[in-house]
């Protein structure tokens, strides 16, 4: 019994695009200061802080998409990642310790 397949590879890149701002809060990208002078409740992912969007990271990076000959979806839906335990415990510890992802989309 043959069956077909089709190859199918995604790609997950990073990078530093050049917005004055961090990407979920208002804290400056300036290289330099005093260490964790840059950071916020929100960068930092305190309980009760709310992300909100960087509109020009958005718009710089659908600009290199578009650049670079990929397709833009027109949904988008981003997850925060919960740490519980301070990470005290070991990767793989099923009792919990590790970093959780709430799946809407899966």
């Amino acid at each position: 019994m043959s069956k077909e397949f089709e190859t199918v590879i995604g790609l997950e890149v990073h990078v530093e695009l050049a917005t004055k701002t961090k990407i979920f809060c208002g804290c400056t990208t300036a290289f330099g200061g005093a260490p964790n002078a840059h950071t916020c409740p929100v960068c930092t992912g305190m309980p009760g802080s709310l992300p909100v969007l960087n509109r020009q990271a958005v718009e710089y990076a659908v600009a290199v998409g578009l650049a670079a000959g990929c397709e833009i979806t027109k949904d988008c839906k981003f997850d925060r990642k919960n740490y519980s335990g301070l990470q005290k415990r070991k990767r793989g510890d099923r009792d919990g310790g590790g970093r959780q992802k709430a799946h809407w989309h899966p």
